[in-house]
């Protein structure tokens, strides 16, 4: 068991932001739904179902709102089901205003405005979209929760439910999200072209004593496989930086890539420091 600190400090302001330049964006493909709304509610949850492993970028809404309206994008690995009640299992991906174009019409969170959600195959991911103001997006009624509104060669949408306002409004199903979800392949990781036919028969009977002292500078990485564990995105503050301590269980680990929560969206200085052991009296001098 190894316990380590970490310090993440934001130099010029309170807040950090990662986003997809426009340049290093992949070719979007698009999966949607009806843009005919029957009904208005605030907010709908529906789950998708990747057949490839998928990056999702973006998506588009049906609301009545012409001009700026207040969006909220939540997301979560598997269903939403067993799951509508709190915010604690769902991650807030988006939280801001978009530019309302009217009912029926795609109004757009574009790809950037969040990190893309890695999607592997055969594996569900549950949204929640909502308004904060009330019922301002249209619906088709759905005929019954979970089945295939949607699919392609690389995706499924599902039938859903209806939500009042926040995670504790009524609920109303089944029903069909009316919107587009903007995705890239994911990259699949190459086999070796040469795999050793059987086990090696004998293998050596002198193991080397001691680990290596110089390992590789450049260990390889495989897009998309790496294991993730995060706290709640549910923030009530903001400041400048965190300390916080980890520590391993049964297995060594690396850390590879850590997430941070924050309200910009514009680039800002940054930095992450590490040591062996507690933060703990050691918060004084960097």
């Amino acid at each position: 068991m190894t316990t380590a600190a970490f310090v993440i400090r934001a130099i010029e302001t309170l807040a950090l932001f990662s986003s997809v330049q426009a340049a290093d964006m992949p070719p979007l493909n698009q999966l949607a739904t009806s843009f005919n709304a029957e009904r208005m509610a605030a907010g709908f949850m529906f789950d998708i179902e990747a057949k490839n492993n998928i990056f999702i970028h973006g998506l588009d809404i049906n609301t009545k709102a012409i001009g700026p309206a207040k969006m909220e994008l939540w997301t979560r690995a598997g269903t939403y089901k067993g799951h509508e009640k709190s915010s604690s299992e769902w991650r807030l991906l988006f939280n801001s205003t978009v530019q309302g174009n009217g009912l029926d019409v795609p109004t757009s969170i574009p790809a950037g405005s969040f990190s893309p959600i890695l999607v592997n195959t055969d594996e569900k991911r549950a949204f929640y979209v909502a308004c904060p103001k009330g019922a301002c997006q249209g619906y088709i009624l759905g005929t019954e929760e979970g089945s295939v509104v949607e699919s392609n060669s690389d995706m499924i949408i599902y039938e859903g439910i209806g939500r009042r306002l926040g995670f504790d409004g009524a609920i109303y199903s089944p029903r069909i999200w009316s919107g587009s979800l903007y995705y890239s392949l994911a990259p699949t990781p190459e086999p070796t072209s040469n795999p050793t036919p059987v086990p090696t028969p004998n293998p050596t009977g002198q193991p080397t004593p001691l680990p290596t002292l110089a390992p590789t500078a450049n260990p390889t990485t495989v897009d998309g496989m790496l294991n993730k564990f995060q706290t709640s995105f549910d923030s009530s503050t903001t400041s400048a930086g965190n300390m916080f301590d980890i520590t391993t269980k049964d297995n060594d680990i690396e850390i590879r890539e850590i997430g941070i929560n924050t309200y910009k969206r514009s680039d800002v200085n940054i930095q992450i420091w590490t040591k062996e052991g507690s933060y703990q009296s050691y918060d004084k001098d960097l």
